[in-house]
């Protein structure tokens, strides 16, 4: 086995720190966008009449159907329950964490409209979002409101070209 010189170690050390540094950048920036970012209000958004941070007893899931095609599963002291057309996150103590749209179904408001393109989101809760992208392999972005007060997050991801660009393939309601 041959010993690297100095130099060399060198070199690799100060790659490693630079992107170090690379990625804080990143991340102050990412959360100084955040900052700044108006709150947006989601207490009017649900899934299938679903919020996050309500418990799990408190809701009458026996209308919906579990789905055949994901299995139900237990990661990092989180519940994964998927139904049909959602998938439904909780913490140990069963409050809900994280509702999420398995389909196009069921994405409304609690007013009762259907929000199913960025139009029909962005006239619903407005311009104050971030967009990221979602899932590059994919081709998808997300746009991300956050309601600051209660603590919640909504990503409605979207495919970025294709039949239907505007057209939202599903949301992730969640608590941040």
């Amino acid at each position: 086995m041959k010993l690297k010189s100095g130099r060399s170690i060198k070199y690799i050390l100060m790659a490693l720190v630079v992107a170090a540094l690379i990625i804080l950048a990143i991340f102050l920036r990412n959360q100084s966008m955040i900052k700044q970012l108006p709150s947006t209000d989601l207490t009017s958004l649900s899934i299938e009449g679903i919020v996050p941070d309500r418990n799990i007893d408190e809701v009458d899931l026996t209308r919906f159907s579990k789905s055949s095609q994901f299995e139900d599963r237990v990661k990092k002291k989180l519940s994964y329950t998927y139904y049909e057309d959602f998938l439904l996150v909780t913490d140990r103590s069963g409050k809900i964490v994280q509702v999420q749209t398995l389909t196009d179904k069921g994405i409304a408001s609690v007013l009762g409209g259907r929000l199913s393109t960025l139009t029909d989101v962005e006239h619903e809760l407005g311009t104050h979002y971030i967009v990221k992208s979602y899932n590059r392999e994919q081709g998808l972005n997300s746009r991300t409101y956050y309601d600051k007060q209660h603590g919640l997050r909504a990503r409605f991801v979207y495919a970025k070209t294709g039949e239907s660009p505007h057209k939202v393939i599903w949301l992730i309601l969640e608590k941040y």
